[in-house]
């Protein structure tokens, strides 16, 4: 099986959630080869976000033992620090942006905030046990932090293939965030390795409903319909995907299958070829074509 690039790039606010690069996954024991999620990995770097709170809402601590009491920060210090952060990730300097929120949590330990961005990077560059490890202290400090449950439960599911993890995370999100379709479409991506497609249809359906304006939810629902072999469904969710993204190699290419599967040739062949016109590299394109004996033009 063939590996193709998810194509999501940074969305250049360097006071907002981030996608983390292009995010390439790998079909390595997955049913689909590729996904697409609207943020593979969030990165929280906005400088208003505020100290976090040492204390739950029932006045325990929920700091990890004998943990250093934080400094104060000086006036502006960990603004200062956060954009420094933003802008290494931007440059791309992950090592950099990993020294830098490693400084915010000594100075402060129960900063939930910059092990979840600390985590996120580490990810991003491989280091995967090092990242779950920020991910866990930072839901230890934060339990209510929607962006860590979301990232964990991605990792769970695209590098770990831990699948009933992934879908515990991502419904710990969705009960903190019930529009938040990224995490029903990674819920429902989850599901559909697990052979639920009855559960992933209703996960991507709401994703689609939480954020009908994305192509992402569209791709995944198409997806699933190219799986069970409902290809006209799946034409119809691919189509509304490339309205809002035309010029998608890979969702041209899925199309194309879809087209084949109900004998419908021509069309097939149109969408293949203008995928590679897209995209030279992408092999599905070029499989498509040679199964149809349509040459290379």
């Amino acid at each position: 099986m063939t590996t193709d690039s998810a194509g999501l790039p940074p969305n250049g606010y360097p006071h907002e959630p981030l996608d983390l690069w292009e995010a390439v996954i790998s079909s390595s024991g997955l049913t689909m080869e590729v996904t697409r999620l609207a943020s593979i990995l969030i990165l929280m770097v906005s400088a208003t976000s505020g100290p976090v709170s040492a204390a739950d809402a029932d006045g325990s601590t929920t700091c990890p033992q004998n943990v250093v009491t934080p400094e104060t920060p000086a006036p502006g210090e960990r603004t200062l620090l956060l954009d420094e952060a933003g802008a290494c990730m931007h440059a791309g300097q992950p090592v950099q942006a990993i020294a830098l929120f490693s400084e915010l949590i000594r100075i402060d330990p129960r900063d939930a905030f910059s092990y979840m961005n600390r985590g996120t990077v580490r990810i991003a560059v491989g280091e995967i046990e090092s990242g779950m490890d920020d991910y866990n202290a930072a839901l230890n400090l934060r339990p209510d932090l929607m962006e860590a449950w979301y990232n964990r439960g991605n990792v769970a599911l695209l590098h770990l293939h831990r699948f009933q993890d992934a879908i515990g995370d991502f419904s710990e999100a969705i009960r903190l965030k019930s529009d938040f379709a990224p995490a029903y479409c990674g819920r429902g991506f989850a599901r559909m390795q697990l052979g639920q497609y009855d559960g992933a249809l209703a996960d991507y359906n709401q994703g689609v409903e939480c954020d009908p304006k994305q192509a992402y939810c569209h791709f995944n629902r198409a997806n699933l319909y190219l799986i069970t072999g409902e290809y006209q469904k799946a034409i119809v969710d691919f189509t509304a995907a490339l309205n809002k993204s035309p010029a998608d190699a890979l969702t041209l290419s899925k199309r194309g299958q879809a087209y084949e599967g109900l004998g419908q040739r021509e069309q097939a062949l149109a969408d293949y070829r203008a995928a590679l016109q897209l995209d030279p590299k992408l092999e599905s394109a070029k499989e498509g074509i040679g199964r149809l004996g349509g040459g290379g033009g």
